[in-house]
């Protein structure tokens, strides 16, 4: 008897893989070759190869990125067009955005380039390009080269954003000058087509008529040199028992950040960071490659820690702030949720022990946070979603993951001018019990200086809907001082920000987001500070306001690309 293994017909449709099984009475290798399967292709094509079962029959071939030469599959890299040179090989990402051929460039001819419009409206340039599965590749990275042609001072704080298949890099602009930046891929970025972009956050004052540009010589497909990136599910030198390798320390005004022996979890080595004075802060920086999200899909960084009592120690992934560690003095494990975005990519993962003070360094404050075993885990509690805890109800749970949200402090001269801080207190919810509560005392605190940080995915728009944040705010009538304030960071212009009515009751608002940002990574903050200015006095009567049910939508109100 004859077996007959039937084919799978892969199709891409709105970012999801869907397969279609074909006539089950057709045999595929009834006239041709059959040498392979894509279940078993590990074992049945050679290095680098992938089973075709397309028909007829079913052969290994080279993968995707790869070429046949003399027999075997080479790597011959993508995307295609990398020097900017072919405009219909990319798509522009709304207005302000174009291939720019007879450009001179800097590693070769050709540049992508955004103008100011492009900037202001999350512009860009993308195309699609197919990857090889994760387990018949090298491990990969991708390089940039970038620059930007500034015009009265105004890309201070620009950022270029770099985008493969899901995962993101941002890297400031240097006007004037080419740099190169590269980063390493996860695994969510293989075996199939994904998009490579790239564009820009930050830049002129959108109401202006700014000649500033940003420019891309290359966007490339690299072979990544032997133990440049960690495999997946990987923490380096997370349990600290190597020494420094894999963490680098960037201590302020006296602080420290060093790794001893006897010092982690049950007598081994660990991390630790500590402060000496008010103006004291360090951040220890390490790297992170997080598995598959597909199977994977409940990711958890589990750390051994304590600390000060009373003291607060933010966590970083990816240079974002997603969680923030509360001590007690007391040793123990803390579960934290991977984001969605950040699942299946290679990160930097980071410490950050915040100052207490801009002034007073001669008052001594001694802070100390060890660190140990920081693990890959799985938690149930811990289930994919564009915010983690969007309704701030993790705070009920103290001994389940901890609330998803970046946190921090505004101060100036020995003051504490602005507070973010979650609260389990149902009469100010909106909902539930959690709540976020922001708070501004000092005039020389400015709103923005401190807040709470969420980072997620843009929408694609929906019809004539635009990508949007929404969310109910209570902010106390009339406040004199103070403005609470919602902003896409980094903040660039007033279309990416919104002031919310003081009017002591819980209010739906919406920040309509960056309408050619669909897919990219962006971080939102949301901040009670000074907006009056003056003096640096004594602190003034607090206003406060709460945040809560938050919510990545689309909006009528919102523009589209």
């Amino acid at each position: 008897m004859k077996t007959v293994i039937l084919a799978s017909l892969v199709l891409v449709a709105c970012g999801e893989v869907q397969s279609q099984q074909p006539d089950a009475t057709v045999d595929p290798c009834a006239t041709a070759t059959c040498e392979c399967t894509i279940a078993t292709q590990a074992a049945d094509c050679a290095a680098h190869e992938v089973c075709d079962e397309s028909g007829p029959g079913r052969v290994c071939g080279c993968a995707p990125a790869y070429a046949d030469q003399s027999g075997s599959c080479v790597f011959v890299g993508g995307p295609l067009d990398k020097g900017f040179m072919d405009p219909t090989k990319w798509t522009a990402l709304g207005t302000g955005s174009s291939v720019n051929a007879g450009a001179a460039g800097n590693l070769d001819p050709g540049e992508g380039q955004i103008n100011r419009i492009g900037m202001c409206t999350g512009g860009g340039l993308k195309q699609t390009f197919t990857m090889p599965p994760f387990d018949r590749a090298d491990a990969f990275k991708v390089s940039v080269t970038h620059t930007g042609v500034e015009a009265n001072f105004d890309l201070g704080g620009a950022q270029v954003a770099v985008g493969v298949g899901g995962q993101f890099f941002e890297s400031a602009v240097t006007p004037g000058q080419f740099k190169t930046d590269t980063f390493c891929l996860g695994p969510r970025a293989y075996g199939k087509p994904v998009d490579f972009q790239v564009g820009t956050f930050g830049g002129p004052n959108c109401g202006s008529s700014s000649s500033s540009t940003i420019h891309f010589d290359q966007l490339a497909l690299q072979l990544a040199t032997p133990a440049e990136c960690p495999a997946p599910n990987t923490v380096v030198n997370g349990d600290f028992e190597t020494g420094t390798t894999g963490w680098t320390f960037s201590p302020v005004q006296g602080a420290t950040g060093t790794i001893l022996g006897n010092i982690g979890e049950g007598g081994t080595s660990g991390a630790r960071l500590t402060t000496a004075n008010k103006c004291s802060e360090v951040t220890m920086t390490g790297t992170i490659a997080l598995p598959d999200p597909v199977a994977r899909p409940n990711q958890a960084i589990d750390i051994f820690w304590t600390g000060t009592n009373g003291s607060r120690l933010a966590f970083q992934l990816a240079d974002r702030s997603v969680a923030l560690l509360d001590a007690n003095g007391k040793p123990r494990h803390s579960r934290i949720c991977v984001p969605d975005w950040a699942a299946g990519t290679t990160a930097s993962l980071g410490f950050f022990l915040q100052r207490i003070s801009n002034n007073g360094c001669t008052v001594l404050v001694n802070k100390t946070f060890t660190i140990d075993n920081v693990t890959i885990v799985d938690d149930p509690g811990c289930a994919p979603e564009l915010i983690n805890d969007p309704g701030f109800e993790r705070i009920v749970d103290g001994t389940g993951p901890v609330p998803g949200w970046g946190l921090s402090n505004g101060y100036v001269n020995d003051q504490e001018g602005s507070t973010a801080v979650i609260q389990n207190n149902p009469a100010l919810a909106h909902t539930g019990n959690g709540v976020l509560r922001l708070g501004g005392a000092n005039e020389c605190v400015g709103v923005g200086q401190g807040g709470a940080d969420v980072t997620f995915y843009v929408p694609p728009p929906t019809g004539a809907a635009g990508p949007a944040l929404k969310f109910f705010a209570n902010v106390g009538a009339n406040h004199p001082k103070t403005t609470t304030r919602v902003a896409v960071q980094p903040f660039f212009n007033t279309s990416s920000s919104i002031d919310l009515p003081e009017n002591g009751i819980y209010t739906q608002g919406t920040l309509c987001l960056p309408p050619n940002a669909g897919g990219r990574r962006v971080t939102v903050r949301f901040s009670t500070g000074d907006s009056d200015g003056g003096g640096c006095g004594a602190n003034y009567t607090e206003e406060v306001a709460f945040i809560d049910d938050v919510e990545v939508t689309t909006d009528a109100a919102c523009p589209v690309p």
